[in-house]
């Protein structure tokens, strides 16, 4: 049987054991009865111990001692070896920790040692440890022979009296001169008689019958019946002056009991008719089969309906047989029944047979042949590994030719969207040969570890999910003007939508009438004839008054807007920063979305990311591959551009015309490239000054 315990000598710090345990604080150390604190530093302090592997290390030397360091295992029963949840796998590794959770608690539990225990004479006084036994270990009425009290001075607070003192033992020299000073009287005074003023009696006045008739005196009741006939003397009472009503010793000795009773000599010859057993014939087992013997007992002659002692140590662990539970015995969850090793075995087979197990295969086309089913009610789980190719379902519903190890087709039912190749996935097993029901998706455990080490730009993103979320609501595009955001909140000044109709122009909402929305303007053409104007324009006040008119027509000779100053007044880069943090992040954002089962903190809104991540890109050249409506910012001229399906054009700023400036000017030239400039001033005013020197 395996040790929970161990004893040791003390005289030293190290202390080799072979307790089997779980964990190293289930072994506990006392030394001399007292209990040291485990600890897991390297250098245990006074007073405490580590265990690593098969090998304690106190913090300071025991004392020496046989046998005074105990070493012994106490299992912690309070935290659970394994926690199992419904539909999910049973590994072995975790059945073993709940058998050896309960097997080293049952061994404690059967080797510790009880009261009723102990045989006879098994405790001496080798195993009481000297200095322990107290005063409370002494019983009260104990008689301690006088052999076992040590000679010597009496100590003090023992009373001594007159029965404990020898009679003669005490002289004179006992007794202090003038110790007594009048409150006692002396040996003279008291021999003197009378010398008690006549509070008492003297001797002689005694012996003569001086208690004025109040008690009878020797003398009256040695004479006889001197109480007047109330009590029987010695006389009549030896004579048997009873009246017959006793009878006297002579007569119980010699059997005078008219045979109501037996004399100690019928009883000691078994005088009972045969209505009881004799000490001989009970010692002998006569009792006419109808009790066993000591021997018989001892022997186990009980016809094998009941278990001796070691019998039920052996099988039961000290538990009858309602609180067992073998192997074939109906299963209870109750506390108090315990369950055989063989019934443990076949519990856990039949909780596996009813979910149908966990069957792991490599690939969607290693099947089984059959389903692995459980009991009625309980499906299997089949997880595959990874998948070979992409399947795109048929509504929901996925075929895979030669999907069984017998090249039979498997159907999966119940899938929400394309299979990735590569991805694994998990299926529930049905009662239809060779078809399965979708679970879920298992993603890459690359990229999951891909997305845990760019954790910190994950978490960016996360928190400026609302300036993500906010341009998803600001920016749209669709063939037909919006009427709320993509939120469905009320449109805003100043949100942007994109016309992808034949159209392709880029609108802003400023509550106009219709629809709401105006196209930005100038466009690209504009803006290119304004900058050729622009390098031939000299001063400022070549263009005039202010409340001159400085333009009344239309068309390609007209100047819509400040031109060369545009990326000062443009009104998208004052909110670009958040734009530009998304941007250069994006690769990160396209990895939690390929991973966003793992990424909860921007699941929600993955959608929208994933479409700023197409729509919109930061770049020195024109992005590839553009669609209608998508937005790039150029790093090469600062301008933020939108595609109209055909090119890239650069969006203006807020600004219809320089009419609506109130102090208009050019950063350089106006350079009117050949056309016409018209309106410049009055007819009466001097007001337009050409400069001809670059002619």
């Amino acid at each position: 049987m395996a040790t929970t315990e161990e004893f040791k000598n003390g005289g030293s710090t190290s202390y080799p054991f072979t307790i089997e345990y779980i964990k190293p604080e289930d072994i506990k150390i006392k030394v001399d009865g007292t209990a040291l604190t485990y600890t897991t530093n390297a250098s245990p302090a006074s007073g405490q111990y580590k265990v690593v592997s098969t090998t304690a290390t106190l913090g300071a030397t025991a004392a020496a001692g046989s046998g005074n360091v105990h070493i012994y295992r106490e299992t912690d029963l309070d935290t659970a070896a394994a926690v199992f949840a419904a539909g999910s796998s049973i590994r072995a590794a975790d059945l073993n920790a709940c058998h050896d959770l309960v097997r080293l608690a049952s061994q404690e539990q059967n080797q510790k040692v009880l009261t009723t225990d102990l045989v006879d004479s098994v405790i001496t006084t080798a195993k009481i440890q000297d200095g322990t036994i107290v005063d409370a270990d002494i019983s009260g009425s104990a008689a301690i022979a006088q052999s076992k009290i040590a000679t010597g001075n009496l100590p003090s607070g023992i009373t001594v009296n007159s029965a404990n003192i020898v009679d003669g033992s005490i002289v004179d020299g006992d007794i202090a001169t003038g110790t007594l000073d009048n409150r006692y009287y002396t040996e003279t005074e008291l021999l003197s008689g009378g010398a008690i003023d006549g509070r008492y009696y003297t001797e002689t006045e005694l012996d003569a019958g001086q208690l004025d008739n109040r008690y009878f005196t020797e003398t009256e009741l040695s004479s006889g019946g001197a109480i007047d006939s109330r009590y029987y003397t010695e006389t009549e009472l030896d004579a048997g002056q009873l009246d017959n009503r006793y009878y006297t010793e002579t007569q119980l000795d010699g059997g005078s009991l008219d045979t109501r009773y037996y004399t100690e000599t019928e009883l000691n010859n078994g005088q009972l008719d045969s209505r009881y057993f004799t000490e001989s014939e009970i010692t002998g087992g006569a009792v006419d089969g109808r009790y066993y013997t000591e021997t018989e007992l001892d022997a186990g002659q009980l016809d094998n309906r009941y278990y001796t002692e070691t019998e039920a140590e052996a099988l039961f662990l000290r538990q009858d047989s309602s609180e067992t539970i073998a192997s074939g015995v109906t299963w209870s969850n109750a506390d108090d029944k315990v369950a055989t090793t063989a019934a443990i075995n076949a519990r856990i087979i039949d909780l596996v047979d009813d979910i149908g197990g966990f069957t792991v295969i490599a690939n969607e086309t290693s099947f089984p042949n059959t389903n692995p089913q459980g009991a009625t009610g309980q499906a299997a789980i089949m997880s595959i590994g990874a998948l070979s190719q992409a399947y795109t379902p048929t509504g929901t519903t996925v075929t895979i030719a030669n999907g069984t190890v017998g090249n039979s087709t498997v159907t999966i039912t119940g899938v929400p969207s394309v299979l990735p190749i590569g991805f694994g996935i998990l299926v529930e097993s049905t009662s239809t040969l060779n078809t399965y029901t979708f679970h879920r998706l298992v993603p890459k455990a690359t990229e999951v570890s891909t997305v845990a080490t760019s954790i910190t730009n994950i978490n960016n993103c996360g928190n400026n999910l609302a300036d993500i979320e906010n341009f998803a609501d600001l920016y749209q595009i669709s063939t037909s003007a919006p009427t709320t955001r993509a939120d469905g909140t009320a449109l805003t000044t100043g949100d942007l939508w994109f016309d992808s109709s034949s159209n392709q122009v880029m609108m802003v909402y400023d509550g106009s009438s219709g629809d709401g929305f105006s196209p930005i303007t100038p466009d690209q053409a504009t803006i290119t004839a304004i900058n050729s104007v622009s390098g031939h324009v000299t001063f400022q006040e070549d263009l005039g008054l202010i409340t001159n008119a400085v333009n009344t027509g239309s068309g390609n000779n007209s100047i819509n807007t400040v031109g060369a100053n545009i990326a000062s007044v443009n009104s998208t880069a004052g909110s670009i920063a958040n734009v530009n943090t998304v941007a250069g992040s994006i690769t990160n954002v396209n990895t939690t979305a390929t991973n966003i089962a793992n990424v909860n903190t921007v699941g929600a809104a993955i959608a929208d990311v994933n479409r700023y991540a197409d729509e919109y890109s930061i770049s020195s050249g024109n992005p590839s591959s553009p669609q209608a409506g998508d937005l790039w910012f150029s790093t090469t001229s600062n301008i933020l551009n939108f595609y109209n399906g055909t090119a890239w054009v650069g969006i203006s700023p807020g600004i219809a015309g320089l009419i609506n400036d109130a102090n208009p000017a050019l950063a350089n030239h106006l350079d009117c490239n050949d056309k016409n400039l018209t309106e410049v001033g009055t007819v009466s005013g001097n007001n337009l000054q050409l400069d001809f020197g670059t002619l």
